[in-house]
């Protein structure tokens, strides 16, 4: 069993203007912040020092940090799986994922094409019913690989969704005949696989054509695609009560329900995961060696397109010269981040259960500082 710390941190508190002599001397506020970091290599202190920026603010309720580098797993926990618990996030601490759902459904439904003979250039429509007109635009119809890589031109959301993101209900009760509904009136805003444009509504519609080909719900896809070849014992949509669930935040500490329940966008946000299932599914992409998904993971991480340069949702970057596939996710409540090396041999995860904006906001600052660190 780890061990368990009370790491303080030092703020300086400076007077007000109006203090003279003693009164002006600076004084030191100690801050409690739990973790189970024990402090003991450079890269623990180093990580440490990082963080502990972020969580003074306490704006932050709680993070998983999972590291792979030279060979070794580590878990970095800080604050609490639920405010006031006083209980550290741990490696098998469940977190919803958000947007790294993305590159599992990407991953499950390139092997299913590939296992039923097709490619990731095969038209949607192929698998899709016949009442939908095909999704085309200059002769060019969206196919599977435009779906995948956010190059399709199929909206953020669908518009059809009152609320967008903030009315869950609505998206709870949003299903495939709402999304088939709003597919047979759309019309292409531009070539398909020209542009990039971040869409939800792609995946989802991944994750329905998933389900239509295998004739399986998408949680029975994930348990028999992805996690058991993986060895993955605590990734799921469904909330198994008796794991150590994290409670999500808003940005203003408001408790906000899971979203376990969304329907026809479940391809694009719904999967639950720890950082321990997330630094093995990162190690395999570093190396299949003879995983049934080895194919399927090549492909995945292909680049298929170039501004951005991406694949099958994943973003590249560089980070201290290192080439890195990378994503980052969050819906109202929690964050989510992956970050591969494959010249390095490393694996960043980051999970927060806060809010903490995910494009370009303080949690990329975080994540970003976490792989330089890490990656170099």
């Amino acid at each position: 069993m780890k061990n368990y710390f009370i790491i303080f941190l030092f703020a300086l508190v400076l007077p007000c203007s109006s203090c003279q002599d003693d009164e002006s001397k600076e004084k030191i506020q100690e801050t409690p912040v739990q973790t189970n970091n024990p402090l003991i290599s450079q890269l623990d202190k180093d990580i440490h020092n990082h963080v502990r920026v972020y969580i003074s603010t306490k704006k932050i309720i709680g993070l998983s940090i999972g590291v792979f580098k030279n060979g070794t797993f580590q878990q970095y926990g800080y604050g609490e799986t639920a405010l006031g618990n006083g209980k550290i996030p741990g490696e098998n601490t469940v977190f919803e994922i958000n947007s790294l759902s993305k590159a599992i459904t990407s991953i499950m439904l390139t092997n299913t094409l590939l296992n039923e003979g097709f490619t990731i250039d095969e038209p949607a429509s192929t698998f899709l019913p016949s009442s939908i007109p095909t999704l085309t635009e200059n002769g060019q119809e969206i196919v599977i690989r435009h779906l995948l890589n956010h190059t399709s031109g199929l909206p953020e959301l669908p518009l059809n969704i009152s609320g967008g993101w903030s009315n869950m209900d609505a998206l709870e009760a949003y299903d495939s005949t709402d999304l088939y509904s709003y597919l047979e009136n759309f019309n292409l805003p531009y070539t398909p696989g020209t542009q990039y444009a971040y869409s939800n509504t792609g995946f989802g519609l991944a994750g329905i054509i998933l389900e239509r080909m295998t004739d399986k719900s998408y949680e029975e896809n994930l348990i028999e695609q992805f996690c058991n070849p993986l060895g993955l014992s605590k990734t799921s949509i469904a909330i198994n009560e008796a794991n150590d669930n994290a409670k999500g935040y808003n940005s203003v500490k408001n408790e906000i329900d899971y979203i376990d329940k969304i329907d026809a966008l479940k391809g694009s946000v719904a999967v639950r995961s720890t950082v321990k299932d997330l630094i093995t599914y990162g190690r395999i992409n570093l190396d299949a060696g003879t995983s049934p998904l080895k194919e399927a993971l090549k492909i995945c991480q292909a680049v298929s397109f170039d501004q951005p340069k991406v694949g099958l949702d994943w973003e590249y970057m560089m980070i201290n010269g290192n080439e890195v596939l990378m994503h980052i996710g969050g819906v109202a409540s929690f964050n989510s981040a992956i970050y591969l090396c494959k010249s390095k041999n490393s694996v960043v995860v980051l999970l927060s259960n806060t809010d903490l904006g995910d494009d370009g906001g303080e949690f990329t600052a975080i994540v970003n500082g976490l792989a330089s660190l890490v990656i170099n």
